[in-house]
């Protein structure tokens, strides 16, 4: 025989709210299990007229590896219904009204401006742009972080 606990209630004036089970968009239970790799912080703003989303984007990103590097690879999975033509797009192919693709105009590393490399690490295809990678001017150690910015629509 197994016994119930009592069903808890709420106070009758008790409103609850999504603070109340998640802190930063996560599980209160799960937040500190995470292992952060990077922090984001967003400013965007929607025109409707133009139907396009405006972004920029700070990411602090931190060496989580027990290697030292001097390159940042970033997935822009947006890119990958840009055409019917990338590797996704040929699965789940889409309208051309509803192809998505992030134009960057802006890529900074500790405020000095930077290039992005679009390069495809796996299956060769000159028309998926989903990975790019960001060549660093000094070596980033384990446990050393990189602050990185973005502007794009």
């Amino acid at each position: 025989m197994f016994l119930l606990e009592e069903e808890k209630k709420p106070a009758a004036n008790h409103k609850f709210t999504s603070i109340d089970y998640y802190n930063s968009g996560l599980l209160k239970s799960e937040f500190n299990k995470l292992d952060r790799r990077a922090n984001y912080n967003f400013d965007v703003v929607f025109s409707a007229d133009q139907k396009k989303i405006y972004v920029k984007e700070n990411i602090v990103w931190i060496n989580k590896t027990k290697n030292s590097t001097k390159e940042i690879q970033l997935n822009l999975y947006s890119n990958a219904y840009g055409s019917n033509k990338t590797l996704f797009a040929k699965a789940f192919p889409l309208k051309p009204q509803n192809q998505t693709r992030l134009d960057i105009s802006k890529c900074e590393v500790e405020s000095n401006e930077k290039s992005l490399e679009i390069f495809q690490p796996e299956i060769p295809n000159s028309n998926d742009s989903t990975v790019a990678k960001i060549s660093l001017d000094k070596w980033i150690n384990p446990g050393d972080s990189v602050n990185l910015y973005f502007e794009y629509s």
